[in-house]
């Protein structure tokens, strides 16, 4: 009887718990702000870029950031930046392939594209011998410039299909326009070489996105200008651009602080270049400090302010509404499979899908993002749990001192 009671009285704490837990993790979701995105007519992945209003409203991390269709379902995705790089491989047009049994053979190919390259792979038909390579450069194929000597040839570890091999040659980083590969034969029979190639990182170039204009304040003193920039709202930005007029030639130093006027940023501009600022702070206030030293003051009339593109990439299917939701401080960061399947979606064609204007979110229709329960319910709930549980103990105790 005794075993019977506890079990159930151990369900019951239980249960009690599981919906302090539940109503716990309902308070969590909290999503101000939604945007319905486009619909779409073939199923793929597609790439959403958040807009400044999204970001603005979104915390700095994206943590509060989903994806989530008509049920209410959350939709997996990943973020652009997260793709890999692609690994694309380059051949390099042969220009003279010298091959004979001199005491040299050489093979020539050009490089008119002009890359910066601190390797090359050399392509060669399988061997077993001893021989040493020079690589030299040069911008007209006619003077030639030593890079790299007496790298030693090595023997094949993994023959592909075709009978050939690769060695991968290192050295500093050289820009000629053309690279010739000699084989020190020692009067024997020459070791063919069938290409010459280069192996390209493409690395997504960073876009960005233009923000509203910053009004602009500036106050200038004995050697320092002091501006105030304030935006529309608390935006991502990532770079600005300082128009500035008044002096012909200029080199400062410019100072960046925050809205708690904390240091994030030192540069340097220079009227030789645009007067562009790189860094990375969400807010709606930027101070700026130019040190002009002697020099007259520059005017800065206006400014532009950039933030990085944010992309998700989902796969979305058509007959479905999806929208964003965002806007919750408390949430934390989704954990999906999708990131584990990166290389799949590189090798997929990603449209481009616009999301809506930024409303509103009426929580109470979205099952994703459940009511916020009172706080007092809520730790209603764990007190009556550990009552209970105290109760239980308490009981059990007794028993057992009877029993005893």
């Amino acid at each position: 009887m005794l075993k019977m009671r506890k079990v159930t009285w151990f369900k019951f704490v239980l249960t009690v718990l599981a919906i302090a837990s539940s109503f716990a993790a309902l308070a969590q979701n909290s999503f101000k702000y939604k945007a319905d995105l486009e619909k779409v007519s073939q199923p793929g992945f597609y790439k959403i870029s958040l807009s400044p209003d999204v970001l603005s409203k979104s915390r700095a991390d994206l943590a509060d950031v989903r994806i989530a269709d008509k049920k209410g379902q959350q939709i997996p995705y990943i973020f652009g930046s997260t793709l890999p790089a692609i690994n694309n491989v380059s051949l390099l047009p042969v220009i003279a392939d010298n091959s004979g049994t001199d005491t040299t053979a050489s093979f020539i190919v050009g490089n008119e594209q002009g890359y910066s390259l601190n390797q090359l792979v050399l392509q060669l038909r399988n061997t077993e011998v001893k021989r040493t390579l020079n690589l030299s450069g040069s911008d007209d194929s006619k003077k030639w410039y030593a890079i790299k000597e007496n790298i030693p040839l090595e023997p094949p570890s993994a023959a592909q299909g075709n009978g050939s091999y690769e060695q991968l040659l290192n050295f500093p980083l050289s820009t000629y326009k053309y690279f010739r590969v000699d084989i020190n034969s020692n009067r024997k029979l020459p070791v063919e070489i069938s290409a010459v190639k280069i192996y390209q990182w493409q690395h997504v170039k960073p876009s960005y996105a233009i923000l509203p204009a910053a009004l602009v304040n500036q106050r200038d003193s004995n050697r320092t200008s002091f501006i105030e920039l304030k935006f529309r709202a608390k935006y991502a930005i990532s770079k600005i651009l300082l128009n500035a007029v008044g002096v012909k030639f200029y080199n400062r130093t410019v100072n960046v602080f925050d809205d708690a006027r904390s240091l994030i940023y030192t540069g340097i501009i220079n009227s030789s270049n645009p007067a562009e600022l790189i860094f990375s702070i969400k807010t709606d206030k930027l101070y700026l400090e130019i040190e002009n030293h002697d020099n007259p003051a520059l005017k800065i009339e206006s400014v532009n302010a950039w933030q990085l593109d944010q992309e998700l990439i989902s796969y979305i299917e058509p007959g479905n509404d999806y929208h964003l939701l965002f806007g919750d401080e408390k949430a934390m960061p989704p954990d999906y499979d999708l990131s584990f399947f990166t290389d799949s979606v590189t090798r997929r064609p990603v449209t481009v899908l616009k999301h809506l204007k930024v409303t509103a979110d009426n929580i109470a229709k979205q099952p994703v993002v459940s009511n916020k329960l009172p706080q007092w319910l809520l730790w209603a709930a764990i007190a009556a749990a550990a009552v209970i549980l105290l109760t239980l103990t308490l009981k059990m105790t007794k028993e057992v001192n009877k029993r005893s």
